[in-house]
């Protein structure tokens, strides 16, 4: 799998040519399988119904807070010209350490709610 990700196209046994992306992206799709397949083999043997929906949940939210937090960054950094500074990785992460932990606490908030009732 990872010479069919890394090799160029134009080899004897042709591959995508997507270097460092493909490692990436090889190293997502690869987790995401194990993590669904070991969940599915925990639920099983616990008598769990297995609930694929909070995979995707979890997954989309967090990327359109990296996304927004992206964003945002570079706008804000874009308006105090430190576009290529280490200045900018502090904002970006700040951002989105924010973003992350106002999710979690409100999902943590709900959570706490719906067990008093």
């Amino acid at each position: 799998m990872t010479y069919f990700t890394l090799a160029p196209g134009t080899a004897a046994l042709p591959g995508l040519g997507l270097g460092a992306v493909g490692l990436a992206l090889k190293m997502v799709v690869l987790n995401i399988v194990s993590v669904s397949l070991l969940a599915y083999i925990i639920a099983r043997e616990n008598g769990w119904k297995a609930e694929y929906v909070y995979q995707v949940v979890v997954f989309s939210v967090l990327f359109t807070l990296g996304w927004a937090s992206k964003l945002l960054s570079r706008e804000v950094l874009t308006t105090l010209r430190v576009m290529d500074s280490p200045v900018s990785v502090m904002v970006f992460g700040s951002i989105l350490f924010g973003m992350v932990s106002l999710t979690l606490l409100a999902a943590f908030l709900e959570w706490q709610d719906s067990r008093t009732i």
